[in-house]
């Protein structure tokens, strides 16, 4: 006959099978998964009748935690140390600058008096010698993405360029930059597209767009560009650009 006593224990047993042992570390920084491997370690080795020889030992597990954590205080001491010459790399770059500007551009201009290939023998550039500006690039370019960037969900950054790629900035003429945006649906087309909104002008050659829900993951987002004059003028459309949103 099967007692109360034993169909515990045989539960007891079952339950026992199913416990499955974690080491957690979501949300915890690389410093405090080191404490936390070292107080699991150090209880093992404590309780070595039950748990036995470990496989590496903890002897060696121990010692590749102290290596990491050696590690950890090596790099925490040079990013004080990279943050201190990044702070006197600015210094001494703004000294530079202003020196040339403020300085070096001011002597030379009072030795040239006024003759353009005194000023030429030094490399310094003369205001007004370049080519004339004109809106041809305004006027034949339009902004395109050359690297996305989607490595968190619900957001997707492009930088931007010029079609041409003669630069990364924007052209002459150009103030800021208009870009059709539309979700899901039909997909448009360059110079027809009626479900799509125009965001807020921007100035800056990267769009970071965050304006999606959960509802939007796994739908393809359409965007379209063109330049922005002073006075509202819109140059040409690009092509359309597509994504789908990722979680």
């Amino acid at each position: 006959m099967i007692t109360l006593k034993a169909i515990l224990v045989v539960l007891a047993t079952v339950v026992n099978k199913a416990l499955i042992p974690l080491f957690k570390v979501k949300g915890l920084t690389i410093s405090q998964i080191y404490t936390k491997a070292t107080t699991v370690t150090n209880a093992i080795e404590t309780n070595v009748l039950t748990f036995g020889v470990m496989d590496p030992t903890t002897a060696e597990m121990l010692d590749d935690i102290v290596a990491g954590q050696l590690l950890v205080t090596q790099i925490q001491d040079k990013e004080v140390e990279l943050k201190t010459m990044r702070e006197e790399l600015t210094e001494n770059l703004d000294k530079v600058k202003s020196n040339m500007i403020y300085n070096y551009c001011t002597s030379v201009k009072n030795s040239a008096g006024g003759v353009k290939s005194i000023v030429q023998l030094t490399g310094l550039e003369l205001k007004g010698m370049g080519p004339a500006k004109t809106l041809i690039r305004f006027n034949n370019t339009y902004p395109e993405p050359y690297k996305v960037n989607q490595s968190i969900g619900l957001r997707i950054i492009l930088d931007l360029m010029a079609s041409d790629a003669l630069s990364k900035g924007k052209p002459y003429g150009a103030k800021s930059i208009i870009c059709y945006r539309q979700v899901g649906g039909i997909a448009p087309l360059r110079n027809n597209h009626p479900l799509a909104v125009a965001m807020p002008p921007f100035g800056k050659m990267k769009l970071t767009d965050t304006n999606f829900i959960t509802a939007n993951i796994g739908q393809i987002v359409y965007y379209i560009f063109c330049w922005v004059d002073k006075d509202g003028n819109i140059g040409p459309e690009s092509a359309v650009y597509f994504y789908t949103v990722t979680a």
